[in-house]
């Protein structure tokens, strides 16, 4: 018969807060952290406690920079996808992207503003005349495998057919 009064009486905590942030021991043993500095879909798991602290240390300190950065920085900038200006703030802690921007940026001077305004007016024409050609599309995937020999002369002739009836329908419609 066991002696139970040599059994621990205390638990282990399953996990611990630590800086605004949790740390739960894994069923492997290892420590995972979850909280506002450490995105949920990425896997942040340190084999101890210590590596565990470290790294919520060191993120929070980045962050305390990033937050002065973004007081000090305000750099003035153009997108290069519509034109627009805008001002840099910093960079995201998470995500490695640019605060006040989703996309690529240049400085502003005249003459890049000018090019990315016509890139805008350029890419919103583009859009446009692909759209007044997609009814007449014909598609370049004709199979997803091996075409088989006694399917091959049947897929030309639905082919020219389609293509015979967007040409015929794209005449017809042919802006003057």
């Amino acid at each position: 018969m066991p002696n139970n009064d040599l059994l621990p009486t205390e638990t282990i905590p399953s996990s611990l807060s630590y800086k605004n942030h949790t740390i739960t021991i894994t069923p492997q043993w290892h420590f995972k952290i979850t909280g506002l500095l450490f995105d949920e879909k990425l896997n942040h798991t340190f084999s101890n406690i210590r590596e565990a602290k470290n790294e919520i240390d060191a993120r929070i300190e980045t962050a305390q920079k990033q937050k002065k950065n973004d007081v000090l920085m305000a750099l003035k900038a153009v997108r290069d996808t519509d034109g627009e200006l805008v001002t840099i703030r910093g960079i995201h802690m998470n995500t490695g992207k640019l605060l006040g921007s989703d996309g690529d940026v240049y400085p502003q001077v005249p003459w890049i503003i000018a090019a990315a305004k016509k890139i805008a007016v350029n890419n919103a024409e583009t859009r446009r005349l692909v759209q007044s050609i997609r009814p007449f599309r014909i598609s370049a995937t004709r199979a997803y495998q091996r075409i088989k020999a006694e399917d091959y002369e049947r897929m030309v002739n639905a082919l020219e057919t389609e293509y015979n009836k967007a040409y015929q329908s794209a005449l017809e419609q042919e802006p003057k």
